[in-house]
């Protein structure tokens, strides 16, 4: 027995018991020894068999009596205690196995609470409990905010921290009373504070204002309601005892009535939202004064998406384009603006919203809308980008300013047409000007004719005279037979040397009066050189000296006209004749013109006539270069000589003519600037 119970330490049998303990061996081993048994007593007692007369009777009872409790040990009681045994094992095993579990569910819980209790205390919301009487079973220890410590508040109502004229808005005692028979549906039920349905139905974002409890300092004062309450946002839903065989569907209920019987209350969370609320006061507050400052702005202002949809429009916007402000939103600004179905793309106008969101950058621009009655209307356009920074991605959106300018480009269209007709008018002026500003130079020229005829009939003179001389030496040459070929060419060579004079005289009085067409490059000093030996035989003759006092070496270049240039020289050395011959016209003082041309610091070039006239009377001094202004009588001059002169120098050539009195007479003063060079008009 002891072996046996070594090999099984439950029920003391081993592997060897086992064999040996199969019912069908052991019924067949038993019957075998009762039959052996029965022989040998039978055998042993046969002597008495006689004295027995039911021997055989109480041999078989004996046998039987021996047998029956064997055969129902082994095939009774002995499985009964293997499988009870079995049983125990296994039950010990599962015990201990729910005894792990427990344990390790039981620690799980414990980690669980730890870590619940954790994020309670992290949380800046108050996490409170209430019981079936709407009193509190827990509260989270962010309730210090309102300087009440978690056990003050334990046991109390929820009305303690509730604003008293707003408890019978928020207490389902108070409020379901009033909704008894009445289908809200899940979004129109009434938010309470001691909620007990759940999922959809549960309350969501009701606003209450919580109270601060008062320090004993400030317990008997009345402090502002600002300085003692918060805003509240309160989510609270019910609480119900765990049923495994139950659906939650059982405890949504519905308003007033919850299918489930074993309640616990009501759970929430309070987050302040104070600052949020004042904020969004604050935005709404200035969302309402910019809307009025657009509202009353007489341009058009649109708030637009990235893909051209129309957000918001203010009311200029209905009074432009003729649409409801209701029929703008949503729709594509193109098809509101342009009557097309695709947004602008045309070079000539560009669609200012893609050119910002190429960019980046404000754009304005002119672009020509419809109304809605398809009246064709000019607006300038200004779009600049926004931004809206969300948690995941930034949105775009676009403010689109139009000012109708329809007017003022009507009155820039004529405007421009004015301007045009202006020009062509003022070109038609400027050409007329300058043909009778050609015309009076001409005619100036004209009045000099005379002079110059005399000068060119007293140049001839000479040449003439010398030519008759050679013809009267030719006839006596002839006649004293001194006619040779060497004699004859002599006296050609002279003829045709005379002739050139007088050619050349005429050749130059010819290009005198030929008016110069356009600009060129031509020497001051000669210019007037030749002006002087053209009319100085004539001056002379009036007892007048003319004398030019110029560097002998180098040129003074200038771009100008040089005919022009001539012609003025003329005028203003005839009109210091006229003033010398008129002063001296009693003495026989000789006349004198003196003619200066130097450099002024390398860029002036001044040319100087000065007289010895008389000068110029002040009074007079000013109004000398005007048209037809003259002191002298109707035959004797025009009153265009000064003017012209005026017109040429400053109108033409871009330089500067002056005058002025000197000692004993008169000076004219004409500035040069060489650098850089001038480039007037043709005449």
């Amino acid at each position: 027995m002891g072996t046996l119970k070594k090999g099984c330490p439950i029920h003391g049998r081993g592997k060897a018991d086992r064999t040996h303990g199969n019912p069908l061996v052991f019924f067949i081993v038993t019957v075998f020894f009762i039959f052996l048994c029965e022989f040998i007593i039978v055998l042993s007692l046969d002597d008495l068999a006689p004295r027995l007369r039911f021997h055989k009777e109480l041999v078989d009872a004996a046998m039987l009596s021996i047998m029956l409790p064997v055969l129902l040990y082994y095939f009774l009681f002995f499985p009964l205690k293997r499988s009870l045994l079995a049983n125990a094992r296994a039950g010990a095993i599962e015990t201990e196995r729910l005894n792990q579990d427990l344990l390790r569910q039981v620690s799980g819980l414990q980690e669980t609470e730890i870590l619940y209790r954790s994020l309670l205390e992290a949380i800046p919301d108050i996490v409170y409990k209430v019981d079936l009487d709407g009193n509190f079973t827990f509260v989270s220890s962010a309730v210090r905010v309102l300087g009440y410590e978690p056990d003050e508040l334990i046991g109390r109502h929820f009305s303690t921290i509730i604003a008293p004229e707003e408890v019978e808005y928020v207490s389902r005692e108070a409020v379901l009373p009033r909704y008894m028979g009445k289908v809200l549906g899940e979004h129109h039920c009434p938010k309470l504070f001691d909620e007990r349905r759940t999922l959809n139905r549960s309350t969501r974002g009701l606003e209450v204002h919580i109270i601060k409890k008062r320090s004993p300092d400030t317990a008997g004062e009345t402090a502002p309601q600002t300085h003692n309450t918060i805003i509240g946002e309160v989510n609270s839903s019910g609480v119900y005892r765990l049923d495994h065989d139950g659906s939650k569907s059982e405890f949504i209920g519905t308003l007033g009535i919850i299918k489930a019987t074993d309640q616990w209350g009501s759970s929430g969370v309070i987050r302040d939202i104070t600052v949020r609320k004042q904020e969004v006061d604050s935005l709404l507050r200035l969302k309402k004064i910019m809307e009025d400052i657009t509202q009353g702005v007489s341009d058009s202002m649109s708030l637009m998406t990235d893909d051209f949809r129309i957000l918001w429009a203010n009311k200029a916007t209905e009074d432009n384009t003729g649409y409801k402000i209701e029929e703008l939103i949503g729709r594509y600004c193109y098809e509101v603006t342009h009557n097309v179905d695709s947004p602008c793309d045309s070079p000539l106008h560009p669609c200012p919203l893609k050119e910002v969101m190429t960019t980046g950058k404000p754009t304005t621009m002119l672009h020509a809308h419809l109304d809605k009655q398809g009246n064709k209307r000019y607006v300038e356009v200004t779009v600049y980008c926004i931004s809206d920074e969300g948690d995941d991605d930034t949105t775009n959106r676009y403010i689109y300013v139009s000012k109708d300018v329809t007017d003022k480009k009507k009155m820039e269209e004529s405007l421009f047409e004015l301007n045009r007709l202006l020009e062509e008018r003022v070109q038609q002026e400027t050409m007329l000007k300058v043909e009778k500003e050609q015309i009076l130079i001409q005619q100036s020229k004209m009045a000099s004719m005379g002079e110059m005829i005399n000068s060119i009939t007293h140049q001839w003179k000479q040449p003439l005279n010398a030519i008759s001389v050679t013809v009267m030496e030719l006839a006596e040459a002839h006649t004293f037979g001194e006619l040779n070929e060497a004699y004859l060419n002599s006296l050609r060579d002279n003829i045709l040397q005379q002739v050139q004079f007088m050619s050349k005289t005429t050749e130059d009085f010819k290009n005198f009066l030929r008016p110069s067409k356009e600009k060129v490059s031509f020497d001051i000093k000669q210019a007037t050189e030749e002006i002087i030996a053209m009319f100085s035989p004539l001056f002379k003759k009036g007892n007048i000296r003319i004398n030019l006092n110029a560097p002998q070496e180098g040129t003074f270049e200038v771009l100008g006209y040089p005919n022009e240039f001539k012609q003025v020289i003329l005028n203003l050395i005839n009109n210091s004749r006229d003033a010398i011959v008129s002063t001296n016209a009693q003495t026989s003082r000789e006349g004198r013109i003196d003619i200066g041309i130097h450099n002024e610091g390398g860029r002036l070039i001044l040319l100087t006539i000065r007289d010895n006239g008389g000068g110029i009377s002040p009074e007079l001094l000013e109004r000398i270069f005007e048209p037809y202004f003259t002191t002298k009588s109707s035959d004797k001059g025009t009153g265009i000589g000064l003017y012209i002169s005026k017109t040429i120098i400053e109108g033409n050539m871009g330089w500067r003519l002056k005058a002025g009195n000197i000692d004993g007479g008169a000076e004219f003063r004409i500035e040069i600037l060489t650098w850089p060079p001038c480039q007037g008009n043709r005449i």
